[in-house]
Parts: C-alpha cells; sequence; structure tokens
C-alpha cells in the first residue's frame, strides 16, 4: 500500500512544477508557458498523491495539445 503525502509535502510539489492554486473550488493553475489553464483537484482522486498525477497529467495533454 501505498502512503499518501502531506499538505506540505503536496504545495512543495507543485510549486516545484510551477502550478499554484487560485480563486476558489481547488483550481489549480497548472503553469503552462503563455496560457492560462486552470484544472480542478476534485477531478482527481482522494489522495495526494493521486492529486499530483492528475494535475501532471492535465499539464502534459495541454503542452502536447500545443505541440500539434
Amino acid at each position: 500500500m501505498m502512503r499518501d503525502m502531506t499538505k506540505k509535502q503536496f504545495m512543495q510539489a507543485l510549486e516545484r512544477h510551477g502550478m499554484k492554486f487560485e480563486g476558489f473550488l481547488g483550481y489549480v493553475n497548472l503553469g503552462v508557458p503563455g496560457k492560462h489553464v486552470a484544472v480542478s483537484v476534485h477531478n482527481a482522486g482522494p489522495k495526494l498523491r493521486d492529486k499530483l498525477a492528475y494535475l501532471l497529467q492535465q499539464r502534459e495533454r495541454v503542452e502536447a495539445e500545443d505541440s500539434k
């Protein structure tokens, strides 16, 4: 069973990836250069690790769309 990360670790990981919470309702700016893209962490699972993985996946998706 994989352990979850702490809230502090989650926030540090967001910062490392250039992401930050904005507004309310759990929306996170994905930090994609030249774009304003925000998604809700509530679309992911209940664990912070799942939320981080979801946000990174969404960021990769947006970057891939831009490269087409």
